[in-house]
């Protein structure tokens, strides 16, 4: 791809000095269009990211939002966009839009070993906890509410045409969903949320976090999304995680600091299942067969195991 980069980052103020082919893109590649690594005259790295103009004013809204969080609360790990020449975050340039953040030094997460490490669930839980603390005393009025309910059912009414079979499969858990956690989720205590916090989506470091990426969801939802979530995907990469303390040591953080409602733990293993569809739903989207079956089985068990998990985590 041909560009004129010394034009684009100009729109920053900045000088283009090179590409940078040595480095390693946290965050999935699916939320920008094309992102390429870039070093200004001053030997700074960034990641530029072109966009499509249908999220531009979304994109503009998170990168707010982040900035928000940082300027109330300097100790978040957070990857702050930058501003343009006009004061904006995304700039158009002849009919293409851009967004740039500087480049975070992480080291690679090892998708097997770290599932061993305590001591990441503690900084994960911390984060959610300073991150939500924050987050209380800047977006006060919810608006814009995301419903789970009304999510997953459309989730699941939607395979009825290309994937009936796999419906089929999941009823007992809608059944479960609809007469348990669907009746009393307009209860539950709402809260900005990142979204979609999971272990990929945080740069790591040296026994700390170094910044939490990738915000494309953020919004208002129920109070333990982003730490059901979490729970969630460690245990989906791998079942006998939920017992480790990895995954104690996570919750335990959050029951010491008397975070959630009553209310909220009650149905936190619901939470999970629930959420579980976002992720088959990518699957599906994605015609991967191997990940559907893996996803629906996991779903099963959430359910099945549902009492166990409780007594497991001291839930109550």
């Amino acid at each position: 791809m041909l560009l004129n980069y010394e034009k684009i980052l100009s729109f920053w103020n900045l000088d283009f000095s090179a590409v940078n082919e040595n480095i390693s893109f946290y965050g999935s590649p699916e939320r920008s269009n094309w992102r390429v690594a870039i070093t200004s005259k001053t030997g700074q790295i960034y990641i530029l990211e072109k966009i499509n103009p249908s999220i531009a004013p979304r994109k503009e809204e998170i990168a707010q939002n982040i900035l928000f969080l940082q300027q109330k609360n300097a100790s978040l790990p957070l990857v702050v966009y930058l501003k343009n020449k006009d004061g904006s975050f995304v700039s158009e340039i002849e009919n293409e839009y851009w967004i740039l953040s500087p480049f975070i030094v992480g080291i690679p997460l090892d998708r097997i070993s770290y599932l061993e490490d305590g001591w990441r669930g503690e900084i994960m839980a911390d984060f959610i906890l300073n991150f939500k603390n924050t987050a209380d005393k800047i977006f006060i009025e919810p608006k814009n509410i995301f419903s789970l309910p009304e999510y997953v059912e459309k989730i699941y009414a939607d395979m009825e045409k290309f994937n009936p079979n796999e419906k089929k499969d999941l009823e007992p858990v809608i059944k479960h969903l609809q007469k348990n956690f669907f009746q009393i989720y307009d209860q539950i205590p709402v809260a900005f949320c990142h979204g979609d916090y999971h272990p990929i989506n945080i740069i790591w470091g040296e026994n700390r976090i170094n910044g939490v990426i990738d915000w494309e969801f953020c919004g208002f939802k129920p109070e333990m999304y982003d730490a059901a979530n979490m729970v969630g995907c460690l245990g989906m990469e791998h079942p006998d995680t939920l017992n480790k303390k990895i995954v104690l040591n996570f919750l335990q953080k959050f029951k010491q600091a008397k975070f959630f409602s009553p209310l909220s733990w009650q149905y936190f293993i619901d939470t999970i299942i629930a959420l579980r569809f976002a992720w088959l739903a990518e699957w599906l989207r994605k015609k991967d067969i191997e990940m559907t079956e893996l996803e629906i089985v996991y779903i099963l068990s959430l359910l099945e195991n549902k009492e166990t998990l409780k007594k497991n985590w001291k839930l109550f």
